[in-house]
């Protein structure tokens, strides 16, 4: 059953004295009274009308000083209705219907039983409509309960006849409750109470009060078949919106690294690190990974590109998060065929070891700073290719020559070369890494101005020899 919020039922009411009714007016009832009848023997006086008005007859003739208003007539149980007006009439008494102007006889019959019923209801009015000759009024603050055979009476002197009386309430093909405090469990429906059940392989978006709530057990609401049910019953008045935009996939929460201090979090679902990246050979300035990302902070969903950024596997806030906000985030997927590949490239970590080329053991990493920049503890391992020392030679400001002093160790790629000046600029300097001497170890005889021929390529069979057996020796590189 429905009910209106104001108006609690209405009353068509046919006034026969005093003055018209006002809106905000008070009526209460004033009872009626009904008549166990027979006909007397005259078969031309045989009606009895409701709205009629009814006197009592002695010797034929009618009483003006004892009469009422027929407000409603049972003829198959031979009871009529009376409001009374003025006088009072008895059992045995003879009651003549005189029509509405109260002067032409139309029936006439002998009181058997009379019932009086009090009148036990009162309410205020709410709204007045016209309902052809007669007044529509509907209440409100109702006490007790109106009969629609009695009569009311108002300010002014107002006196009525209730016609017809309905309670303001409607029958419904669906229903239930909804948000009210208490209630946990409710249906799922879309285009006015059509069954919805989501795919259970996607996500719906569920916002209550307009904030974004995350889905689960241990969240806010588990939805299955046509069903959802949240952890805690939603407030009386508050507002539901749902969508189910396509399959989305649920990323792990980050809330608890919220420091106030890091704008900067690695992304996981299923603790195992997530990212977004383009096909390979893709490119392109308007697909950003952040725009298939859903991000609500504190139940407010934050703009893509604005209000953060995805860079592999990291989401960078363009303000930094504050301690106890909550973080939702869902990566849109659609369809399989949507996802290229599943393969997660982990990012650097605090404590990672990184191999870095030229470097005999491996570095811890100590701080992450951003999405490409991190530092390490201090390296006190080896480097491959080191002591080299150079002397550059001026003229007039420019660099003609670079000497070098010390060739160094080491060294089986060429190595950058840096100048390092409080005034000159853009000078630069190429190694070359190459064989500066040989030396002689058997002489040999007979030689004839002989060539000396140097193999650049390694056959596939070569075995390297044993290092360890041959001493180190200084390699001056040469000079272009």
């Amino acid at each position: 059953m429905v009910y209106p919020a104001s108006s609690e039922e209405y009353l068509i009411v046919g006034r026969y004295a005093g003055l018209d009714l006002q809106v905000g007016e008070k009526i209460a009832a004033t009872g009626y009274t009904r008549f166990g009848f027979t006909y007397n023997s005259n078969e031309q006086f045989r009606s009895f009308t409701a709205g009629n008005r009814l006197y009592k007859i002695v010797n034929g003739n009618r009483q003006n000083d004892v009469y009422g208003i027929i407000s409603e007539v049972d003829s198959e149980n031979n009871y009529v209705y009376m409001v009374s007006i003025e006088g009072s009439f008895t059992q045995g008494d003879v009651i003549g219907d005189y029509g509405l102007g109260g002067a032409i006889l139309e029936g006439a019959a002998t009181i058997i039983t009379k019932v009086d019923y009090a009148g036990a209801a009162s309410a205020r009015i709410q709204d007045i409509r016209e309902s052809g000759l007669n007044r529509r009024i509907y209440l409100t603050e109702v006490n007790g309960a109106f009969v629609d055979r009695e009569g009311i009476r108002g300010s002014s002197d107002h006196r009525s006849i209730v016609i017809e009386r309905k309670v303001m309430k409607a029958r419904v093909k669906r229903f239930f409750r909804g948000f009210d405090g208490v209630q946990t469990l409710f249906d799922l429906t879309s285009d006015n109470g059509v069954q919805y059940i989501p795919d259970p392989a996607g996500h719906m978006l569920i916002f209550v009060n307009g904030v974004l709530q995350p889905p689960g057990a241990a969240n806010s609401y588990t939805a299955f078949s046509d069903k959802i049910q949240f952890t805690e019953p939603p407030d009386l008045g508050s507002s539901f919106t749902g969508f189910y935009v396509g399959k989305l996939r649920q990323l792990d929460d980050i809330s608890f690294e919220f420091d106030s201090l890091r704008q900067s979090f690695n992304l996981k679902r299923e603790d195992s690190f997530y990212s977004l990246t383009l096909t390979d050979g893709v490119q392109s300035t308007n697909i950003r990974p952040e725009n298939n990302i859903i991000v609500s902070i504190n139940g407010v969903l934050q703009e893509p590109g604005v209000g953060f950024e995805i860079v592999g596997s990291r989401i960078i806030f363009s303000e930094i998060p504050r301690v106890g906000s909550t973080f939702v985030a869902f990566s849109y997927v659609g369809s399989e065929a949507d996802v290229d590949a599943e393969v997660v490239v982990p990012p650097v970590e605090v404590n990672d070891l990184l191999d870095i080329e030229g470097e005999t053991t491996d570095r811890e990493v100590a701080v992450i700073e951003s999405s490409n920049s991190l530092i390490t503890f201090d390296y006190l391992g080896s480097v491959f290719g080191k002591g080299a020392i150079a002397n550059t030679q001026l003229t007039s400001g420019y660099i003609t020559q670079v000497n070098v002093t010390s060739g160094g160790s080491g060294y089986n790629t060429r190595p950058t070369v840096r100048l390092d000046s409080i005034s000159g600029f853009d000078g630069s300097i190429r190694a070359l890494v190459g064989v500066s001497n040989v030396v002689v170890q058997t002489a040999g005889s007979g030689y004839i101005a002989p060539r000396v021929q140097i193999d650049s390529t390694v056959p596939d069979d070569w075995t390297s020899p044993d290092i360890s057996l041959y001493g180190e020796e200084i390699v001056d590189p040469e000079i272009l």
